[in-house]
């Protein structure tokens, strides 16, 4: 998968429907970021937590498009699907061992991918010693991109079926080596962090540390979709799951 980047220097509720996540109390309360608010009427580079990246994988100019209504910033690379777009920031520290999560609404208006290992929205969370996850998302599917080497690198792992096409808030729980994700406060996904640095591109975001993106990264899938928050919460020092019984 051809990925092109420019990688620069740049509450939530914890109640779940399943599972239950009980927060330890930490020695000092958890401070809580905002990144992206479209209730304040701009698109996310407009409110300066987020960096917007239009990019082309090719010589001819981007035609990926942002606009904002209605509380929300639609981004569409669908025009071109060589088109790379999206936000992203590395300034908050990330700690998987104390944990954090990072919250975010999103609707999915429409999506196309050339391949099963390729998705035209992608979220990315890298903790500051580079463990994280990319996820990508279908209008149908919310899956986890595999990290390793050649030939699993950035194949499809775990999955599960999901209408994206509503406007849903996630919630990704990071802690750990593992991580969690919620939809509208239900788990519907979850497994292990990945190590994604044997990635050699032309610019490579998964050597950045504490890396956050939400968007298209790939020339070989494109997406419409909308965006109305991004926040993250840290730290959240231990997690408690209870064992889910099948």
């Amino acid at each position: 998968m051809l990925r092109s980047w420019v990688a620069v220097s740049i509450l939530f509720s914890l109640a779940f429907t399943s599972p239950q996540v009980t927060p330890v109390t930490p020695a000092a309360p958890p401070a809580v970021i905002v990144l992206y608010n479209g209730a304040l009427g701009v698109t996310p580079d407009a409110q300066g937590a987020l960096f917007y990246l239009p990019q082309n994988s090719e010589d001819p100019p981007p035609a990926s498009t942002q606009s904002w209504a209605n509380n929300f910033t639609t981004l569409n690379t669908l025009t071109k699907t060589t088109d790379l777009a999206g936000y992203f920031t590395s300034t908050v520290t990330l700690d998987r061992q104390t944990g954090f999560a990072i919250t975010f609404t999103t609707q999915v208006i429409s999506e196309t991918h050339l391949n099963n290992h390729s998705a035209g929205l992608s979220v990315i969370a890298l903790s500051a010693d580079l463990q994280g996850i990319e996820l990508g998302f279908w209008q149908n599917r919310v899956w986890a991109q595999e990290g390793g080497v050649d030939p699993e690198l950035f194949t499809q792992a775990e999955g599960a079926t999901f209408d994206a096409t509503a406007v849903t808030t996630y919630t990704l729980f990071v802690q750990g080596s593992h991580y969690w994700l919620n939809a509208n406060s239900v788990m519907i996904l979850n497994g292990p962090l990945r190590d994604y640095t044997a990635f050699n591109g032309f610019f490579d975001p998964y050597e950045t540390p504490n890396f956050i993106f939400f968007g298209d990264d790939t020339s070989s899938a494109s997406a419409e979709w909308r965006f109305g928050l991004a926040t993250i919460l840290a730290p959240l020092y231990q997690l408690h799951l209870p064992l889910v019984q099948k």
